[in-house]
């Protein structure tokens, strides 16, 4: 439910080294980050979906055209995504290797195994305690949590504004909706949001 390590893959204002000897230029940097964040909004694209369509279960959905425009609209982000990291493959690759790079892939490898582990729990607990209906806000808020560490290891602080909205609806839409936790208004934010940050992390501005 989270970019990949690479999503910021060096320090861009300062010259870092790559393989053996040879330097890798803040240009270079710069166009690996790019890459990275791409990678980061091919899994806001189907995540974002996912969690949109929970929100059309959810209402109970009767056609097929929702579904129809969220898989057009996730496939348009996603191979948006998938080309802007093709056209930095060359830079992700040179960066791959260095200390920075391990040192984030390791640090994202750890806040996501807790991530998984703690859904499962979640899930575990709720129906062993017959609570099912509070799985998708638990989840939610599980989802959000994690972005906020990812935040500080990548140095991306809109991962934390992500996180934040995600976290602030789990606990929110649950009790300002007369269907409770069975809302589908939460995981319609959740997509959303989850979109919006594919399309900011694939700002040509971004660097």
């Amino acid at each position: 439910m989270s970019p990949t390590p690479s999503l910021t893959a060096e320090r861009s204002h300062s010259h870092v080294m790559g393989g053996a000897s040879d330097p890798i230029s803040p240009a270079t940097a710069q166009r690996a980050r790019r890459g990275g964040l791409a990678i980061g909004a091919m899994f806001f694209a189907m995540f974002g979906a996912l969690w949109l369509l929970i929100a059309y279960q959810l209402a109970h959905g009767q056609t097929w055209a929702p579904i129809a425009v969220v898989l057009v609209v996730a496939l348009l982000l996603f191979g948006s995504a998938l080309w802007v990291v093709r056209a930095r493959r060359g830079a992700m690759l040179a960066l791959r290797d260095t200390a920075e790079s391990q040192r984030m892939r390791r640090q994202f490898g750890r806040i996501n195994v807790v991530q998984w582990i703690a859904v499962v729990m979640v899930v575990l607990v709720l129906h062993g305690l017959a609570l099912g209906v509070w799985i998708v806000p638990a989840i939610m808020l599980v989802v959000g949590l994690h972005f906020l560490p990812l935040a500080r290891v990548f140095r991306y602080r809109p991962h934390g504004l992500t996180g934040a909205v995600l976290i602030a609806t789990a606990v929110v839409y649950p009790f300002a909706s007369a269907a409770g936790p069975a809302a589908p208004v939460g995981s319609v934010i959740a997509g959303i949001t989850l979109w919006l940050a594919a399309l900011w992390s694939l700002r040509p501005t971004n660097t």
